[in-house]
């Protein structure tokens, strides 16, 4: 009995918890040292307040997806995330797909965002 008391009460305790933990997290880059830099985007430097995203020709293991699922179908999502935060008013940031990421380095720039 006390056992199950114990338990219930820790998964209270973990409840409350999780209820006030922060789920806001930052985009953070590292140094050559490890320490972790937050990103930031200088707006006046970027073509109409747009970050760019672009997505490697390589390593996507369509292996186990469903069937009707792949590469393609998955550039459509990501570039349909995109569009839905796209939307949201007031947002200063605008995110587009700009292509694909080859693994020599170069990327295959889209002319459609």
């Amino acid at each position: 009995m006390k056992k199950a008391v114990f338990r219930v009460s820790v998964f209270v305790a973990a409840m409350l918890l999780a209820a006030n933990a922060s789920a806001y997290n930052f985009y953070l880059t590292y140094d050559s040292s490890g320490n972790p830099l937050p990103a930031k985007w200088d707006l006046t430097k970027l073509t109409n307040n747009t970050v760019s995203f672009y997505v490697a020709d390589s390593a996507l293991n369509t292996a186990n997806m469903l069937p009707g699922d792949g590469y393609d179908p998955v550039i459509s999502e990501l570039r349909a995330a995109a569009n839905v935060w796209n939307a949201v008013p007031g947002s200063a940031i605008q995110i587009g797909y700009g292509g694909l990421f080859h693994s020599d380095g170069t990327a295959v720039n889209s002319s459609t965002n």
